[in-house]
């Protein structure tokens, strides 16, 4: 794998081989995707809708990282993504809310390797 550090991106909770099984085995598609994670915008957004109090931006916001996540096999966010999911299809704002600095700390992680890709 020429462009990616393999070991790096497990390092943050990326199955490689499960992303590179799902996309045929196409590293040069895998990095395209994976450099485009940060640029999406629902990170943001589910920060400003948690704040707002708005609980159903925040689902919409947390169900899509969710599913790049499991597109993308990062294992780790789309597990602690899950969970605030659930919190917020059940309205329970304030432990969506708790969970939002495991949400951070594992999404700044992902995107600070992800800019390391050449």
């Amino acid at each position: 794998m020429a462009g990616i550090n393999k070991e790096l991106l497990v390092s943050v909770g990326i199955d490689v081989d499960e992303a590179m099984h799902r996309l045929l085995n196409n590293e040069e598609l895998l990095i395209r995707f994976l450099k485009k994670f940060p640029t999406d915008g629902n990170y943001k957004l589910l920060k400003e809708s948690l704040e707002k109090g708005d609980v159903q931006v925040a689902f919409r916001a947390a169900h899509t990282i969710k599913g790049l996540c499991g597109n993308l096999s990062m294992n780790v966010l789309k597990l602690i993504v899950s969970e605030q999911v659930e919190y917020l299809r059940a309205g329970n704002l304030e432990e969506a809310i708790r969970v939002m600095p495991r949400v951070t700390a594992e999404y700044e992680a992902l995107v600070e390797v992800i800019s390391t890709i050449s």
